[in-house]
């Protein structure tokens, strides 16, 4: 009889702090993007999944994942929708962003969007690139006064694996996007070292951060959580190989 009774009384007591949870809603977006975040079965994967899980359950929050096109995802969160919003970056899309109140959080992992060349093209300089591949929605802030200028033609893909078959197929020149998530795919493709980042090509440096226009107490509360819980996003951090901060300024 004790026993029963001890066992109601758990499963009231988890029934209770089930109900108490608060329900919120984060959108990320639907492009392969690993070790950051990818798309496996429908589910929303990757760093960014264990991290924003890591952080929900220390506040007491019950995640529902938006998983959408970039676009979509910036329209969902102007629209407020959506509570937070993964990833974001005070520099991207800033015609969209005009006179929004859209609040950002702490720097959480830092990022370079770079361009990767054939290996017998490493080092080549600036004049080897005559066509730039980069994906939809990114902007190569470094290559712009060259791009005006008509010195190098830019060429888009809705897909960075697609980009990247572009690359080793010869049909741009270099692709430019994420060093670490390129890398990636090229191991995941089979193709490790096929094309090879070249450091010495105007490059970017920031961050990926949290964003929300709904809800700027979650967004203090993700910081907040970084904070207390450093060690987390460290362990997480090394065990997809990603840095956690890098310097802020304009791209």
């Amino acid at each position: 009889m004790l026993i029963a009774l001890q066992a109601i009384a758990a499963w009231l007591f988890m029934s209770c702090a089930t109900a108490a949870a608060e329900s919120i809603v984060i959108g990320v977006e639907d492009m392969p993007y690993p070790p950051m975040h990818f798309v496996e079965q429908g589910e929303f994967r990757g760093f960014a999944r264990d991290l924003l899980d890591a952080f929900a359950e220390s506040a007491d929050l019950s995640v529902t994942y938006r998983i959408v096109p970039f676009s979509r995802l910036l329209n969902l969160n102007q629209e407020r929708k959506i509570d937070l919003q993964f990833a974001d970056n005070p520099y991207w899309a800033p015609e969209r962003k005009n006179g929004l109140p859209v609040h950002y959080s702490d720097p959480i992992i830092g990022y370079t969007d770079g361009v990767y060349v054939a290996p017998q093209f490493l080092g080549q300089g600036i004049g080897h690139i005559r066509v730039l591949g980069t994906v939809v929605a990114f902007t190569p802030y470094r290559w712009l006064d060259r791009i005006r200028e008509g010195k190098v033609q830019l060429t888009e893909n809705p897909s960075l694996t697609g980009l990247i078959r572009q690359g080793l197929a010869g049909r741009v020149d270099g692709v430019y996007a994420n060093v670490d998530v390129v890398r990636q795919l090229l191991h995941d493709m089979g193709r490790d070292g096929a094309l090879v980042y070249d450091p010495s090509l105007p490059h970017t440096t920031s961050a990926y951060h949290v964003s929300s226009i709904k809800r700027p107490d979650l967004v203090e509360r993700f910081d907040q959580w970084m904070r207390d819980d450093s060690a987390t996003v460290a362990r997480l951090a090394a065990k997809y190989g990603l840095k956690i901060t890098a310097p802020q300024g304009s791209p």
